[in-house]
């Protein structure tokens, strides 16, 4: 993949084969997208009507695409090799097998592996699937990882932390689409390039940096995740939120402390912002203030007032008055 344009508001750009007529969808696939931009042919299984669709986005040094496929086995051919990135290549749903350089493994759901964009080979997806991908430049994940040679298409399982960590901080990324800040991008690059290393194996020179940055970051990554997903329940707490992460409430303190906040205060001003939303979204609603503070995780009225107070300066009410003026005035 060749995207190097980070600059732009919206790093993504999305391609489906429903962008063309039936009878020419494959070949269309092929020249405009396949044997361009992502250097692979695909080849349907037999009795299958091809369909795939590709969502790529750009980030300094490296680009990751979010695919899916009917089945299908894709190909690189040796005139469409490339001397200069590997592909970390992740099956989110459905299951095949990748072949290169003599090396043939299988993948269930969750796997890994790693292909290089200098040979040639091939990867089966043995039904309908879904998977991410990273186009890693050689010159910036060897010096990490060491010779890769002993790492093309071999399985890397699903039980892999740092692969977890990986595909989640991916989906997290995904998730913010045209609203992933400009100026955070390179950090974001930063740390799935840890990532991806510490899921290869990163060299020992490497492996604390990698762990330190791309592991820590991806597990507050998820943590947020978990609250903002789990904000409306009054039983959220970080002993709860720990459990389901498998990993201390100590630990959890010490990655928000590196960010100069708490667990708490995050937690609190997620909780704020989603009531200050509801209260916006209809101030004509005959809801009161106290079911907007427990359907944004509040279970004490009386300190909901006080924090909201001194987060927005002004009361729910007046929030709400205000909203309603200006929807009146807009009407």
């Amino acid at each position: 993949m060749d995207m190097t344009d980070n600059t732009q508001p919206n790093p993504f750009l999305t391609f489906s084969t429903d962008d063309f007529p039936d009878r020419e969808r494959l070949s269309a696939w092929r020249e405009t997208y396949a044997r361009n931009l992502i250097r692979i042919e695909p080849y349907p299984h037999e009795h299958q009507t091809f369909r795939s669709a590709l969502k790529l986005c750009a980030l300094p040094d490296i680009s990751v695409c979010y695919g899916n496929t009917t089945a299908a086995t894709y190909k690189r051919t040796k005139a469409l090799t490339t001397s200069d990135e590997f592909l970390l290549l992740i099956f989110q749903e459905g299951g095949g097998a990748a072949f290169q350089r003599k090396s043939h493994t299988s993948f269930e759901e969750g796997d890994a592996t790693l292909l290089s964009g200098a040979d040639i080979g091939e990867t089966q997806h043995s039904a309908s699937s879904r998977y991410q991908a990273i186009a890693l430049p050689h010159d910036l994940i060897v010096p990490m990882i060491g010779d890769p040679a002993r790492l093309l298409a071999r399985k890397i399982p699903r039980s892999n932390e740092a692969i977890c960590l990986l595909s989640g901080y991916l989906r997290s990324v995904e998730a913010s689409g045209d609203n992933l800040p400009p100026d955070l991008r390179k950090l974001i690059s930063t740390h799935i390039v840890d990532l991806a290393a510490s899921a290869l194996g990163a060299i020992p020179d490497h492996h604390e940096m990698a762990q330190r940055r791309g592991v820590r970051a991806a597990r507050l990554r998820a943590i947020k995740h978990d609250i903002v997903a789990n904000c409306a329940s009054a039983s959220l707490n970080v002993d709860s939120v720990a459990k389901r992460a498998g990993i201390s409430p100590r630990y959890i303190r010490s990655l928000f402390e590196e960010e100069q906040t708490t667990f708490t205060d995050f937690t609190r001003n997620h909780r704020l912002d989603r009531a200050c939303q509801l209260l916006a979204r209809d101030p004509f609603s005959l809801r009161t203030i106290m079911a907007i503070a427990l359907e944004a995780g509040f279970g004490d009225i009386s300190h909901f007032n006080r924090a909201f107070r001194r987060r927005f300066h002004k009361t729910p009410s007046e929030v709400r008055i205000e909203v309603a003026r200006r929807k009146g005035l807009e009407s």
